[in-house]
C-alpha cells in the first residue's frame, strides 16, 4: 500500500519479508495438530524471501504451514531454498487456500527433492491453488520430482487458473518427473503450461486425475 492505505501498488510499494536466520523458514505458520481448522491465519500482500533452508533438516525455504488452513494470498514467494521439500512453500497437514500469488525463482535441494516451488504433504483433504503463477522454480540433483508442485498421493488438488513456465524437476532436465506438477489426485482447469522440463513429462506426472486447460 501506499502511505495512506488508499492505493495497493505492490510492484511499487513492496512489503518485504526477509529471514533474521536465513537458515529457517521467513514465514512459518503452525496451527493446531488437533484441530488444524481452528487456525486460520491470512498472509496477504508480502513478499517473501532469502531463506536458505537448506542445512540439512529444514523444509519451506519461504514458508512453511503445519497444521493449519491459512490463506496465502497476493504474495510473491522468491528466491528461497529448502532441504528436500518446498523450495518456495511447505505444507504438512491442514487445508490451506493459496491464491493469487507468484512463486518463483525457488529452489528444493537434495538427493530425491520435491516440490521446487510448492510441497503439499496434507494427507486426504482438498487443498484449491487459484490463479497463481509458478515461473522458474527447480528440484536440483538428477531424481526430483514436481519442480512447480509436488503433492502426496492421499492430497486432491484443484488447480484453477494461473501459469506454470520454466519450472524444471532436475539440475539439467534429464531427470526427474513432472517438470510442472507432479500429483496423483489432480484437477487442473484453464492451466497454461510453458517450457518446464524433466525426464519423464515435462507438464504433468499423475495416476489420475483430470486435467483441463492449456498443456
Amino acid at each position: 500500500w501506499n502511505t495512506t492505505f488508499t492505493v495497493r501498488d505492490p510492484a511499487l510499494n513492496a512489503s518485504i519479508i526477509e529471514p533474521l536466520d536465513p537458515t529457517w523458514s521467513v514465514v512459518d505458520i503452525e496451527g493446531s495438530f488437533a484441530d488444524p481448522a481452528s487456525s486460520t491465519p491470512v498472509l496477504d500482500g508480502f513478499t517473501i524471501r532469502g531463506g536458505r533452508a537448506a542445512d540439512g533438516f529444514n523444509h519451506g525455504g519461504g514458508i512453511r504451514i503445519r497444521d493449519s488452513n491459512a490463506t496465502v494470498r497476493n504474495c510473491v514467494v522468491t528466491d528461497n531454498t529448502a532441504y528436500l521439500f518446498g523450495g518456495g512453500i511447505w505444507v504438512q497437514r491442514g487445508a490451506p487456500r493459496l491464491e493469487r500469488n507468484r512463486i518463483e525463482n525457488n529452489t528444493a535441494v537434495g538427493d530425491g527433492a520435491l516440490g521446487g516451488g510448492i510441497q503439499l504433504e496434507t494427507g486426504n483433504v482438498t487443498i484449491d491453488l487459484v490463479d497463481n503463477e509458478f515461473i522458474g522454480n527447480s528440484v536440483e540433483g538428477t531424481s526430483g520430482t514436481g519442480g512447480g508442485l509436488h503433492t502426496y498421493s492421499s492430497t486432491q488438488v484443484r488447480v484453477r487458473g494461473g501459469r506454470f513456465e520454466g519450472n524444471r524437476a532436475a539440475t539439467t532436465c534429464a531427470g526427474g518427473q513432472g517438470g510442472a506438477i507432479f500429483a496423483a489426485r489432480l484437477d487442473v482447469r484453464s492451466v497454461t503450461f510453458r517450457d518446464n522440463c524433466a525426464l519423464d513429462s515435462d507438464a504433468i506426472a499423475t495416476g489420475a486425475g483430470s486435467i483441463y486447460g492449456s498443456l
